[in-house]
């Protein structure tokens, strides 16, 4: 059943990569190079790594990655996800249920579906609270990568 989840997760992305107009994602077999000429890269083929310390790492240099995206960018690729998810909600909440045996599928088909009612980059926001003692910004913001 990995064959049928690495086939969900690369039309995912490609579907993905193809709304916001960029390069589609390696074919199977290609080496797939996480980062920038900046910073220190991490091959994986097609997310998949050898250890949970390399796949980390790429997460990272991820998130660093998106963390300097507009948050128009950020929040048209949670659109992109949200709206497949919700599309595909029987056909991955299949492939989640066959890959763990854990659970019901309604209930995993059903998670797929409310994933619309998720909040996005509106919890991004900054609040401002003024008093006589000052003025306190508090900005949301992703704060990185853990790995479980």
């Amino acid at each position: 059943m990995v064959q049928a989840n690495e086939q969900a997760i690369r039309q995912v992305v490609e579907e993905v990569l193809a709304q916001l107009g960029k390069p589609q994602s390696p074919r199977p077999g290609q080496r797939h190079q996480v980062g920038n000429t900046n910073s220190q890269t991490h091959s994986g083929q097609l997310g998949v790594f050898r250890d949970a310390e390399s796949a980390v790492a790429a997460a990272k240099a991820g998130y660093e990655q998106l963390s300097r995206s507009p948050m128009a960018a950020r929040k048209k690729i949670i659109e992109i996800v949200k709206q497949t998810c919700f599309d595909q909600a029987e056909e991955l909440g299949r492939l989640e249920f066959e890959e763990t045996q854990i659970g019901r599928l309604e209930h995993k088909i059903e998670k797929l579906k409310i994933i619309k009612d998720v909040p996005g980059t509106e919890w991004l926001r900054a609040d401002c609270v003024g008093g006589d003692n000052g003025l306190t910004v508090t900005e949301y913001a992703p704060f990185g990568v853990i790995g479980v």
